[in-house]
């Protein structure tokens, strides 16, 4: 439903939504008209299922609707042409009740029928004339049979049942307009007895033309299309000026451009929805807020106003009022929920909860616009509880620093000392001063309970020290107790003085242990190894002496010495090749530099590479030959290798002799075997026993890794007959 309304010669639309539509000059009137008529709230207009109902808002210059004034409501419908003081508008709904009237009709005013000569009538035609009014109106004259329609100065009279019209203009005085209007009449009177017939002829072809504009309606209007990009930047601009603190009217003001914004339905009102939030959030931060949290913040309001949003289209162009939408849902929702700690906090405080209220107190968030006046809540409301609580134990906060503590019970100092440590655990407490008396009173308390019970904190001390394994600070505090006269406080001493002698005797065994250690470890680094396993197996001995450290220490000296006295043996024998081998085992197993044993190591080691390599050379390859005659034919190689890597630089091989005579060996052993299961004559025994030969030939190493590949035929050429001998030992066996 809309009303359409002739403005300076032009058609102008208001578009009603579904509900209540507010009317006036106000700007924030649903739909704003400006116009002298008309009221700041004039008219609202009820849209519903079952039609529309108008209600005049006590306008000054009134409401009517066909030209009968509205005192309270009145339904409307489609082609009612409804007058806020002398602004027109004419209704025209989606879906018309009468569908033979056209909406794009003039403004039409149906008169109210009425007596010939009634006054009434004459006041409402004259008003609706705009001109001077006679004082009588001819006797005869019917009003009620005819229609006005206002063209701007230009007024039509028509007579419905003849369709004849005259046309006038404002300003004419009405009694001449009335003369006229009875002329014309009784023109038609006669025109009517002339025509006779031809006037039925001619109301048929009224008819039928009415019933061709009801099946050929003209075609509507095309609708404007809304201009998204313009309404959505006049959005942003005004969500950008209320961020910069800018004047409401200024804001505002952006906001009824976006509403003016060509082609934007009814549907699209953003623009209302922002200047609530704005009014509200306004009001929300305002400083006398601040100052009052009782009064609490618009927040629910301010949720269901952002809930009228809905989905706001994904585009960039309204990303501005998006994002502050949701910031401000945000800051609704915190705030909302910070005002909720205020409301529950002062229901406890009406409940005498001031603990309570309190903890609840310190769940805003410190950004909150709650925080500065929580904070003075808080204060009072802990002055209030500490003297709660102290009135529990006849004490009060006011005074508490005179308090004289002499004279009291160890119980009631217990009490009193108990309820003041509690109230000052609480983290809430702000106040420097009262807290700096209440911490005083305890030095006092305090103070004056170990004047009482010195002997029973002395030892409550000692016993707290003991269990944290500091003994040695516990036992000063109950020395001069050990010879008290009272029994209770002998027994009472008796375990920390036992305690800090079992301590004692330990720290001596440990300074004997030392000792002894220290005798080892100095026969050990002097070279009298002896001496020192012999030192070691008399402390082992000791009472509580550490064992397993002695074994540790015995276990690393008798290794060292042995590698020591067998690097000794192969001197003496002039195995020097074996000598630097357990020297760099007494190396490797003591890593000071400072011990006899290590040092004898390394200087035998730089006496060896200070060797002429010929010399070392012919050292190992004698020792090679040696090997392959004591048949450790592994060892005899790894000499080979040595003696080649000596001799790396000048090319030559004098290990190579050592290979060949392994290579030598290998192959002797490899032809037994093959003599061996040659002479088996398909005896499995035989087989196996030959591949055992060459087995022991591959597990001895009994070849060399030469490059003449000697070595290398050796091991593929026992390895394949191992895999042909073992094929063939499977197929003779059953």
């Amino acid at each position: 439903m809309k009303f359409v309304a002739d403005h300076d010669g032009q058609s102008v639309e208001y578009v009603l939504k579904d509900g209540i539509n507010v009317i006036g000059r106000d700007e924030e009137c649903d739909i704003a008209i400006d116009n002298t008529q008309i009221s700041r709230n004039h008219v609202s207009v009820m849209v519903g299922p079952e039609g529309a109902v108008i209600q005049d808002l006590n306008s000054r210059n009134g409401t009517f609707v066909n030209g009968l004034k509205v005192t309270n409501t009145a339904q409307i419908k489609h082609g009612d042409v409804v007058s806020l003081g002398k602004y027109l508008m004419k209704c025209i709904a989606d879906t018309p009740a009468q569908p033979e009237e056209q909406p794009t009709a003039p403004l039409t005013v149906e008169l109210p029928e009425a007596a010939a000569d009634t006054l009434p009538f004459k006041g409402k035609y004259a008003k609706m004339m705009g001109g001077g009014s006679s004082e009588s109106l001819p006797a005869k004259f019917d009003p009620s049979r005819y229609q006005i329609e206002v063209h701007g100065q230009r007024i039509i009279v028509t007579d419905p049942s003849t369709s004849q019209a005259i046309e006038l203009y404002r300003g004419t005085p009405d009694a001449a307009i009335l003369d006229k209007l009875l002329a014309d009449r009784r023109r038609r009177e006669r025109r009517n007895i002339l025509l006779g017939v031809g006037g039925g002829i001619a109301a048929l072809v009224v008819i039928i033309a009415l019933a061709v504009s009801v099946l050929n309606p003209k075609p509507k209007t095309p609708a404007v299309k809304f201009e998204a990009k313009a309404y959505y930047s006049f959005l942003n601009q005004s969500v950008e000026a209320f961020n910069k603190n800018m004047a409401d009217p200024e804001v505002n003001a952006l906001l009824d451009k976006a509403e003016k914004v060509p082609g934007r339905s009814n549907s699209v009102t953003y623009h209302v929805q922002l200047k609530n939030i704005f009014r509200l959030k306004r009001e929300a931060l305002d400083d006398a807020l601040l100052d009052n949290p009782k009064k609490g913040g618009n927040w629910t309001e301010m949720l269901k106003v952002i809930e009228t949003f809905g989905e706001m289209p994904d585009t960039g162009d309204i990303s501005i009022t998006r994002q502050f939408i949701e910031e401000t849902k945000t800051t609704a929702e915190d705030e909302q929920e910070s005002w909720e700690h205020v409301d529950n906090a002062q229901v406890l405080v009406l409940k005498f909860d001031e603990s309570k209220a309190i903890t609840e107190l310190r769940k805003i968030d410190p950004r909150s616009i709650y925080t500065k006046e929580a904070q003075k809540m808080i204060d009072d409301l802990m002055v209030a509880f500490v003297n709660k609580q102290l009135k529990t134990v006849d004490l009060a906060l006011n005074g508490i620093e005179n308090v004289d503590v002499k004279g009291w019970s160890i119980r009631q100092i217990d009490e009193r000392t108990r309820v003041v440590r509690d109230l000052l655990n609480k983290k809430m407490f702000r106040n420097t001063q009262d807290r700096g008396n209440l911490e005083a009173f305890l030095e006092r308390c305090d103070a004056y309970r170990r004047t009482k019970q010195q002997i029973a904190q002395a030892i409550a001390d000692a016993n707290a020290l003991w269990q944290q394994n500091k003994i040695q600070d516990a036992y000063p505090l109950v020395q001069p107790l050990e010879n008290n006269p009272d029994p209770d406080v002998r027994a009472q001493v008796a375990p920390i003085v036992n305690a800090y002698k079992e301590y004692i005797a330990q720290l001596e065994k440990d300074e004997k242990l030392k000792e002894a250690r220290g005798k080892v470890i100095d026969a050990y680094n002097q070279g009298h190894g002896e001496e020192a396993l012999a030192i070691i197996e008399k402390a082992k001995e000791g009472d509580g002496l550490a064992v397993n450290e002695w074994l540790i220490l015995q276990d690393k000296i008798a290794t060292v010495i042995r590698y020591y006295d067998e690097a000794q043996e192969a001197m003496k024998e002039q195995d020097i090749l074996t000598a630097k081998k357990k020297y760099e085992n007494v190396i490797a197993s003591e890593p000071s530099e400072a011990n006899f044993y290590r040092q004898a190591a390394a200087k035998f080691s730089t006496m060896f590479d200070q060797m002429p390599v010929a010399e070392k050379v012919k050292m190992y390859v004698d020792r090679g030959r040696k090997m392959v005659t004591e048949k450790n034919y592994e060892e005899a190689l790894d000499c080979a290798t040595k003696a080649d890597f000596l001799e790396k630089e000048s090319g030559k091989a004098p290990g190579k002799p050592i290979r060949i005579l392994v290579n030598n060996e290998g192959d002797r052993r490899r032809k037994a075997a093959i003599t061996v299961h040659d002479a088996g004559a398909n005896d499995p025994a035989q087989i196996k026993k030959a591949i055992e030969m060459l087995q022991e030939i591959i597990d001895k190493h009994i070849y060399a890794d030469d490059a003449e590949g000697m070595g290398n035929s050796i091991y593929n050429g026992c390895t394949s007959l191992i895999q042909a001998w073992q094929q063939e030992l499977s197929g003779a066996e059953p």
